[in-house]
Formats: C-alpha cells, sequence, structure tokens
C-alpha cells in the first residue's frame, strides 16, 4: 500500500494461528487509526463480491444499535488490483476517549480477502478519505518482499557483485525510481518508496531458493519491514 510518509506502521498478532493485523496510524496524536488484515482466500479463489457484501451487511447490523444509522449502506472501494465495499456508522454516544466514528469494509486484492476498519474522530477533517485512498493503492506481489532503509544504487552495487560471480543476468528496467533483472532463474524488482527507503521483490519458481538469493543481496542492508 502507498502509506503517506506522516504514518506509522506496526503489525499485530497476538496468535500465530491466526491472520496477522496491519495498524496504521498517525505519526502524532490519535486522529485516526487503520486496521487491515489480509487473509488468504481458501482454496485460492477469492470470494465473490456478493458474498463480501452479504458479510458486510450481516457484521455491521450488529452495531446498528448503538449508531446513528438506522441500516447499513453499502459504498464502493474499487483499486489497480482493488475491488471492495465499505459502510459508514457514528456511533450515538461514543466513550470518552473512543472514535465516534467508524468505516468498516472488506476488499479482494489477487488471492487475499481483507477486511478493514477505519476509526476516526472528524467526518469532514479528511483522514477517512485519505485512509480509503491508501487502502485503494493495495497490491498483491508474489515472491518475497521486503522494505530496506536503503538506496537503489545500493541495491545495484549488490546485483553487480553477484553478476561478478557468474550469475546470469537481463537488465529489464533500471531509472531513477525502479530497477528490474532476472538474475538467473529469478526476477527482482526494487522500487523506492517514501522515508528514504526501498522495496525489494525477488519471485521465481523455488521460493525458498529466492529468498536465500535476496538474504544475500541485502545482507548489508537494514530491513525496516
Amino acid at each position: 500500500m502507498e502509506v503517506p510518509a506522516a504514518w506509522k506502521d506496526e503489525v499485530r498478532q497476538k496468535d500465530p494461528r491466526f491472520a496477522a493485523t496491519i495498524v496504521l496510524r498517525p505519526n502524532r496524536g490519535k486522529k485516526f487509526e487503520v486496521l487491515f488484515t489480509p487473509i488468504p482466500a481458501r482454496g485460492g479463489q477469492p470470494p465473490s463480491m456478493a458474498d463480501v457484501e452479504a458479510s458486510l451487511i450481516k457484521g455491521g447490523a450488529k452495531h446498528l444499535a448503538t449508531a446513528r444509522q438506522e441500516s447499513i449502506v453499502l459504498e464502493k472501494l474499487e483499486g489497480e488490483q482493488v475491488s471492495g465495499r465499505f459502510y459508514r456508522l457514528t456511533e450515538k454516544e461514543p466513550p470518552p476517549g473512543e472514535y465516534p466514528n467508524v468505516i468498516g469494509g472488506g476488499l479482494v486484492v489477487g488471492p487475499l480477502i481483507a477486511s478493514f476498519t477505519i476509526l476516526f474522530h472528524d467526518p469532514e477533517g479528511g483522514d477517512a478519505a485519505e485512509a480509503l485512498r491508501v487502502l485503494q493503492s493495495a497490491r498483491f506481489l508474489s515472491g518475497h518482499v521486503g522494505v530496506y532503509h536503503a538506496s537503489l544504487q545500493d541495491i545495484r552495487l549488490n546485483v553487480l557483485i553477484a553478476m561478478a560471480a557468474g550469475l546470469k543476468h537481463n537488465l529489464l528496467i533500471d531509472q531513477k525510481t525502479s530497477y528490474k533483472i532476472e538474475l538467473g532463474d529469478f526476477l527482482l524488482e526494487a522500487d523506492a518508496v517514501e522515508r528514504d527507503n526501498i522495496r525489494i521483490r525477488i519471485d521465481g519458481n523455488d521460493l525458498d531458493k529466492a529468498r536465500k538469493l535476496l538474504t544475500v543481496l541485502t545482507m548489508d542492508l537494514q530491513r525496516v519491514r
């Protein structure tokens, strides 16, 4: 997801048997909080949008008793790879310190189904709209992905060392903000992202060997996530 530099993120997973939740919030203050939980679809096939809608209506209806709204009204959320639905609710009498406004939704991206919740204070402040924009930017990337505090030049140099050791290669893209190269049986992509970081993805038929190659190529880089 294209997360603004003014936001921070963390991963919550109390029980390893259940999916982890990505939590996004501002670097300062408690204006809003976004919870995003991706789950692999059963059998590799994501549910139909009709199933997503039915689940949201059923789940959202449980909160109507304390909300100002009288029914669950679904809105569309569409992105390059994203297709989803969401509803908005406002608490009649939110407990002190709690967020009065909530957006609950579900989306499909690649082979994943994800639930999300946006909690916020000011319905006119633009926080909810920005959070929805971030969710719209979600993309599914196969292989192994990591974000590193480094520059594209750092990964270029490490790839050159691997090439000097005899690794077959085929350079596909070498630009200011993106780098893409075939290394043997693997495809490596690197993109500049916010906060002076780069996102590196490596993919191939043998994901275990791909992971080992990524470890070698990034052993001197600081991994952010």
